[in-house]
């Protein structure tokens, strides 16, 4: 037999389990990242890219619908959604919730920039910050990258990174299992959604009816069972450190003046979090400087925001009531520390 012929069946050979796995990465989508959707809430146990999908709901929306409202922010900008927050805004267009997990400034940053760039009018804005928000930023994460055409970076790597990420073994062990079995395990936890969501398909807000039926059933149990996600507090005041850099204060003055030609009626919003520690005062300070103390509010520390567990859905999250009490404050009073 030909040596040729016996070398090209076994590099086929060789290759046949890469080129089944690339087949099936490619026409079941698991990421929703290769082909275009109307709605990205089909198979809610994969976990997604946000900063990707909202990214592309934009940009298909705005083909047909007129934006000029934008909440911008990490997960934790879920929680002040545009149902509740048209209430407080003067406009006859719709509202867009930009958000992404894990967001950083330069996320938020190259959103701001976007619009503004696209011919998009920002005519009101939320900004919600946290001390994660100014920590470092790495575009190398599959599920956390930013969408190639708004934070411009390769859309060749953005899809390999992602197809990477779904060869992991473990992934797919996990997501094998549960579709054979329709049974979540505790191990899939690391890879797969337990807790059914879905988002607004005009207006990208957040629903989480998974989370609120387990609340209804059993809302003791909910904390019971989640006590690793609410650390110890201490009673007395704790200070962030400063993580505000030379960057980071140029990206927000960059921010600002876009605001400014636009004259964006907007809102910065540090958010609250169960652990109670203070924003830091330095960077605080700055952000009063950048933005104008009008429109600064910091709802960290130790005060009425932050002292209940049942306003939480873990460190972080808090329920949308609480959204909508910082809303209130920040459209009603001048204060910037709010106690």
């Amino acid at each position: 037999m030909d040596k040729r012929f016996i070398l090209l069946a076994r590099i086929i050979l060789f290759s046949l389990p890469f080129i089944i796995l690339t087949a099936i990465y490619v026409i079941t989508d698991p990421y929703m990242v290769i082909f275009s959707y109307s709605d990205y809430n089909k198979n809610y146990f994969i976990n997604k890219n946000r900063d990707y999908v909202s990214s592309e709901m934009f940009m298909r929306n705005s083909k047909k619908y007129t934006y000029d409202s934008f909440v911008f922010g990490s997960s934790t900008s879920l929680f002040t959604p545009p149902s509740l927050w048209r209430n407080y805004i003067e406009t006859e267009n719709n509202v867009f919730s930009f958000d992404a997990s894990r967001e950083r400034l330069a996320g938020i940053w190259s959103k701001v920039k976007y619009l503004d760039e696209s011919g998009v009018h920002i005519k009101n804005a939320i900004v919600n910050l946290e001390n994660k928000t100014f920590t470092e930023f790495v575009n190398n994460i599959p599920l956390y990258m930013k969408h190639y055409e708004v934070y411009p970076s390769s859309k060749l790597y953005f899809q390999y990174a992602s197809f990477l990420n779904f060869c992991d073994l473990r992934f797919l062990r996990a997501l094998t299992q549960y579709k054979i079995s329709k049974e979540f395990l505790p191990y899939m936890d690391e890879f797969l959604v337990f807790e059914s969501y879905s988002y607004d398909t005009l207006t990208n807000e957040f629903y989480n009816p998974g989370i609120m039926d387990e609340f209804e059933r059993d809302s003791v149990n909910y904390y019971e069972t989640r006590k690793d996600k609410f650390p110890q507090r201490t009673s007395s005041n704790v200070e962030e450190m400063s993580k505000f850099t030379p960057d980071h204060i140029k990206m927000l003055k960059e921010i600002n003046e876009i605001f400014v030609r636009h004259k964006t009626d907007f809102r910065i919003i540090i958010c609250p979090t169960y652990n109670q520690r203070e924003f830091n005062h330095n960077d605080l300070s700055t952000l009063k400087s950048v933005f104008g103390e009008g429109s600064v509010f910091d709802f960290t520390g130790i005060n009425r925001f932050t002292e209940e567990k049942s306003m939480y859905y873990d460190e972080f999250h808090f329920k949308k009531y609480l959204g909508k009490e910082l809303l209130d404050s920040v459209y009603t009073c001048s204060q910037q520390k709010v106690n």
